[in-house]
Order: structure tokens, then C-alpha cells, then sequence
């Protein structure tokens, strides 16, 4: 099948304004294989359903059956012809986060396909892709989601400028804390950069704790902050000059609307394994005793069917060698998906859990990362994060303009303005500074637990979505010592 071309907004990883923004201004244009696509991505749509790749139509239950046997009868060709070279047969399961529109998510994935298709130690790689981008997510959360649940399209208009004015009120009522917050941020960063000055307690306790943890017998590894003193210094003008528009951003944008839209991201993680069709019968159903059963039973087609045909295929731990190894990699709210792989599939031997500057709780770690691993004596995680100022420096440069939202990864975002953690442990797994304070939630594992920050300036990932642009299938991408395949 020929190549077709695909014009696609650009593409947007953090805030809700600046995808209004824009999305005024020209689109970008990929050219997709669909036939290779079909050979590595399992596409979703807003309600969890799987879709084809081309159309974005939402498929019949035999359709998915077919989409998902031929998925994994690729992953054993793949596989298999890799078992000949290597003697190993891998299988990397990707899922990509928060904020990035469907084609944009297929045209990364074609990128990293092709990337994979010139490394011989590659392993065969499956994308579960959902649209997450930040518009269709802040649209959704005006016009139709109201306390979790989809409203249908007349009343969730007629009630829209409700949402609205909603919105704008609570970012402005906001505005004082959403201010301290970020001066707070900034100041921190600007004290350590130029006087080596601890301005927090995480600041100060980060570097002795991973020390502490490297003597305790933990895989950690903290990166170097190598960015020059002029480089720096002229981003600390950049950001006090540009001051203003960053401020307006924050009173109108950074709390209601923002967090309207994360928390519709979160439904559609929920989504893709229980979507909301499942919640109730359409008028037709009613008087339809097949239709309410099927209710009842379960039994719609989403990711579930995908991860139950696979652990049908999948070797048990222990098994006689031939069997996959399967990797999980995630990337920000992909770690959210694939906890509740992991919750659900406890049985799913799975070799390696990448997880890139995850949008989880660390909570989740305790609840979900090392009970698995407890369970599976084989298995490895291996966590990437930031460097911590680059986590709290960092630019928002999709915008022509330069500089006017404020600094920060998605992950500082959501700590500080899209959630309200009630507690330490409640903060994001994927930040080094909230990690490295509770390492001790790993002690039962610690000898098959990674922890890496990388390095500022010495060519690594710098921003939260520059990791799935490096080669995140490499074990040395995620660990730098030797590690066994």
C-alpha cells in the first residue's frame, strides 16, 4: 500500500491555551504507511474503542478479533526471525502519554518504526495509541463530560458557558496560589543555577539521599547539570522579561481550564478498558435481553481483548526458553495504562517495566510496580526521569513566540496545578525529587530497580516529550552500565 499523505495539527505536549493558539496556525503534513502501521499499531479512540488506523473507525468485535491476531502473528514473525540472530524473541509494548493528538501519536510511532527497522537489536514493537491531545481533551471537558460521565451532545452544549465561566473564575481565584507556586519554582531553579543555593528541602536532601541509596545497594544514577553559565543565564533573563504574558496565561488558563482538560485524560486511560458504554443501556437496549447481558458480562471489545489474547500466547515465568520477553514502556500517563495492565494481568510475565518520567502517584509504585515484581522473580524496572532543573526549567517552545507560558515540565504542572496531592507520596513517580525521597518503597526490590536521571547538556532528553523521540528500546537508554538483554 503507497504511502498517503496526513495533515495533522502541530503538535502540542502541555497546556490547553497554547493548543488554542496553535491550533490557528499551520498544519504539518506526514506521509503515513499504513501498511506498516498496521503491523505495529493498535489505534483507540475517545471511548476506548479500538479503531482502524487509516479511517479511525470504530471496529465490530470480529474486526478487532482480526486486528489483534494478525497484531500478534506479526509479533511472532518479528519475533521469531529476531530469535535467529540473537537467539532472543522480544516483544516492546509502547504507550505514549498525556497531550499528544492521535496522528501526531502515530506519526512518532512511524518514526520510531523506522528508527528500529536500521538497529538490528531492536526488538518487534507494538504502539497503543489513544488521543490524548489537549484540545479534543479541554473540548470534551466544555461541551460534553460532566463528574465523570459523557453527557449527551444537546445538554452538554446547553450547559457549556456554565463550564466556561467556571473555569475562568476558578483560575483567577486561583491566580495568588498559581503565582506563589511558580515564583517559587523559578526562584529555586535561579538560586541552585547561579549560587549553588538549596532554597527547599528536596533540593537540599536529593543529592546525600541518592548517595545514601548507592551505598544501600540501589541502582541509582543521578545526572549532571552541565548547561553553560551563559546559556543559563540568558534564560533567566528570557523568563523575567517575558513575565506579563506569562502571568495573563496563568490567570486564565494554567487552573480551570487546564486541569478540566487532564482530568478528561485521565477518563480516557480509564477508557480504554472500560469505556462509557459500559455504564449504561442506549434506549434500544433497553427492551433488548441480549444487549443488557452483555452489559452485564463485560463484554466489549478494548484493550482487554488485546492483553487477554496475549497472555493466551505468552509463556508462563520459568517456561522452557523460546517464550517472549516482553517489555512495557510508558511513557508520563502511559504508566497510568500500563499500571492497570499490571493490576489486571498479574499473571503477565513481563521482563522488563520501563517507565519515562511517569505522570502516576508514586503511590502507584507501592501499590502496583513492586507487588509485581515480588511476583515475578525475573522481572525489572527501570525509571527515567529529568534532571530536576531541567524539570523545573523547562521551556514550552511550540509557540512562535517564545518564553510566555510558564516554566516547567507537565509533571511539575500536574503537582502543582492539575492535582492537589494530598501528600508526598501522592506526588508524581516520574520526578527525581519526588522518587528519590521515597526510595525506601522499593527496599523488597532493589536489586531489579533502576533509577536514572540524565544528564542536562550532554545530548540526553532535556524536556518531558523528548523521550520518546531517543531510542527507549536500548536496555543502555536505560541504564548506562552493561545490562543483560
Amino acid at each position: 500500500m503507497p504511502n498517503r499523505p496526513s495533515c495533522h495539527p502541530i503538535r502540542v505536549r502541555r497546556s490547553v491555551a497554547a493548543v488554542l493558539a496553535a491550533a490557528l496556525a499551520t498544519g504539518a503534513c506526514t506521509s503515513f504507511d499504513y501498511e506498516l502501521l498496521r503491523k505495529h499499531v493498535l489505534p483507540t479512540d475517545e471511548n476506548g474503542r479500538i479503531v482502524d488506523v487509516e479511517s479511525g473507525r470504530a471496529l465490530a468485535d470480529d474486526d478487532v478479533d482480526a486486528l489483534i491476531r494478525d497484531l500478534l502473528q506479526e509479533a511472532q514473525a518479528g519475533a521469531t526471525a529476531q530469535a535467529r540472530t540473537s537467539g532472543r524473541r522480544e516483544l516492546l509494548i509502547h504507550i505514549h502519554g498525556g497531550l499528544n493528538p492521535a496522528t501526531a501519536s502515530l506519526a512518532t510511532a512511524q518514526a520510531a518504526l523506522r528508527r528500529m527497522q536500521d538497529d538490528p537489536h531492536a526488538p518487534h514493537a507494538i504502539f497503543i495509541i489513544w488521543p490524548s491531545g489537549a484540545f479534543s481533551t479541554w473540548s470534551d471537558h466544555l461541551l460534553r463530560v460532566r463528574q465523570g460521565v459523557r453527557w449527551p451532545q444537546a445538554p452538554g452544549w446547553a450547559t457549556a458557558p456554565f463550564i466556561l465561566v467556571s473555569d475562568l473564575a476558578s483560575s483567577i481565584a486561583a491566580a495568588p496560589r498559581t503565582l506563589l507556586f511558580q515564583w517559587a519554582l523559578d526562584a529555586r531553579v535561579a538560586a541552585k543555577v547561579a549560587f549553588d543555593v538549596d532554597l527547599d528541602r528536596a533540593l537540599a536532601d536529593e543529592e546525600p539521599l541518592a548517595r545514601a541509596a548507592q551505598d544501600a545497594g540501589y541502582h541509582v544514577r543521578r545526572g549532571e547539570y552541565r548547561r553553560g553559565f551563559w546559556a543559563q543565564t540568558s534564560r533567566f533573563f528570557s523568563y523575567w522579561l517575558s513575565q506579563p504574558p506569562k502571568v495573563v496565561f496563568q490567570l486564565l488558563f494554567l487552573n480551570g481550564m487546564g486541569q478540566g482538560a487532564f482530568q478528561v485524560m485521565l477518563q480516557r486511560t480509564r477508557h480504554l478498558f472500560h469505556g462509557p458504554d459500559e455504564y449504561g443501556l442506549s434506549h434500544d437496549e433497553r427492551d433488548d435481553p441480549a444487549a443488557a447481558a452483555a452489559h452485564v458480562a463485560g463484554q466489549k471489545k478494548r484493550l482487554h481483548a488485546f492483553f487477554d489474547a496475549l497472555a493466551a500466547v505468552t509463556c508462563a515465568d520459568g517456561d522452557a526458553h523460546g517464550c517472549w520477553e516482553i517489555t512495557l514502556v510508558g511513557h508520563s500517563m502511559g504508566a497510568i495504562v500500563i499500571n492497570e495492565v499490571l493490576s489486571t494481568y498479574p499473571d503477565l510475565p513481563v521482563k522488563n517495566i520501563v517507565y519515562m518520567a511517569p505522570a502516576c502517584p508514586v503511590r502507584d509504585a507501592q501499590k502496583v510496580i513492586v507487588p509485581y515484581l515480588l511476583r515475578h522473580r525475573r522481572a525489572r524496572f527501570f525509571l527515567l526521569t529529568l534532571h530536576p532543573i531541567a524539570e523545573a526549567d523547562e521551556k514550552f517552545s511550540v509557540l512562535p513566540w517564545y518564553d510566555v507560558v510558564p516554566r516547567g515540565s507537565l509533571l511539575e504542572w500536574v503537582d502543582n496545578w492539575y492535582t492537589a496531592p494530598a501528600s508526598e507520596i501522592d506526588r508524581t513517580l516520574g520526578k527525581w525529587l519526588n522518587v528519590i525521597p521515597a526510595i525506601w518503597l522499593f527496599e523488597a526490590v532493589r536489586d531489579r530497580v533502576y533509577i536514572k536521571s540524565f544528564d542536562v547538556g550532554s545530548g540526553g532528553p532535556e524536556k518531558h516529550g523528548d523521550f520518546n523521540g531517543r531510542d527507549f528500546w536500548r536496555p543502555e537508554f536505560w541504564w548506562d552500565e552493561s545490562v543483560a538483554r
